[in-house]
């Protein structure tokens, strides 16, 4: 194995890697960069984009329209949707007899970006999630052109929603609390993929779960793609970054954590901390 370049970022936690073509999105907890990966030796950063985001994991894949869209996790609540958002304020509570520290309530789930032209990514919208997403998987389903994401999240002590925040958070079914027990599955149309939809799912073998649009609540739902994609085996390609592994279908789907594409299974990186 040979080093051919490095392009180093300081002062910030660096975490995992998309590719697609000859691009690479790198993310990190401040933001994210786009690489130029044509020549190996010359890794070329088309933009360095700041954008609060604990923990930054990004994946990419194409709409309908031929754009590129790309996904980040936001793991900790931040007071905006957008690239102007920072980290939300602490508050300290009474937790049996303990004092606790808690973020204050705020956004947190997945940014979408329209990243076509790799130096100037466009913010399309956030999908808010309970929890927040630590990470996130793509899972296509080309049959009903979605493209499926699994989110999963769990309740950092300090990022457990305080008492003062929960009547906000209540009514949004946003309220983080432990134990959390479930995933987030956003159901994304390639046709339109600021119009998709978040399904909550139990991790537990009940039938019970709830969808999420917007701000209303409805019980129960679940993505359609519950069933295997089988085709022909996918050309896939593997990265690392932090001691994990980034599987993508080449040309088509990038996805960081753990991925699932069309004829291939979905395979278990190490698991990390923060």
């Amino acid at each position: 194995m040979e080093l051919l370049d490095v392009a180093e970022k300081d002062g910030t936690i660096n975490s995992d890697i998309a590719f697609m073509g000859n691009k690479a999105y790198v993310g990190n907890y401040d933001g994210f960069r786009i690489f130029d990966i044509s020549n190996p030796s010359k890794l070329d950063v088309l933009s360095d984009t700041r954008c609060r985001a604990n923990q930054g994991d990004l994946s990419v894949f194409k709409a309908k329209d031929v754009r590129t869209i790309m996904l980040q996790s936001i793991d900790r609540p931040v007071t905006a949707p957008d690239c102007t958002g920072v980290d939300t304020v602490t508050t300290t509570e009474d937790e049996h007899g303990a004092t606790v520290t808690r973020a204050r309530f705020g956004f947190e789930g997945l940014r979408m970006f329209d990243v076509s032209n790799p130096r100037h990514p466009t913010f399309l919208r956030m999908y808010r999630t309970e929890c927040g997403s630590h990470t996130h998987t793509l899972v296509p389903d080309p049959g009903n052109d979605e493209m499926h994401v699994y989110v999963p999240s769990y309740p950092l002590g300090s990022n457990i929603t305080p008492q003062v925040d929960r009547s906000q958070s209540g009514p949004l079914g946003l309220t983080c609390d432990a134990p959390h027990s479930k995933i987030s599955i956003v159901s994304i149309p390639l046709a339109d993929p600021e119009a998709g939809t978040v399904h909550k799912q139990p991790l537990a073998s009940t039938p019970s779960s709830t969808t999420t649009t917007g701000h209303s609540t409805t019980s129960p739902a679940s993505p359609r793609t519950a069933r295997p994609i089988r085709s022909r085996p996918a050309t896939t390609s593997r990265s690392s970054s932090l001691g994990t592994s980034s599987w993508a279908r080449a040309g088509a789907i990038s996805s960081t954590g753990t991925s699932a594409t069309a004829g291939t299974r979905p395979r278990r990186t190490a698991s990390r901390t923060r």
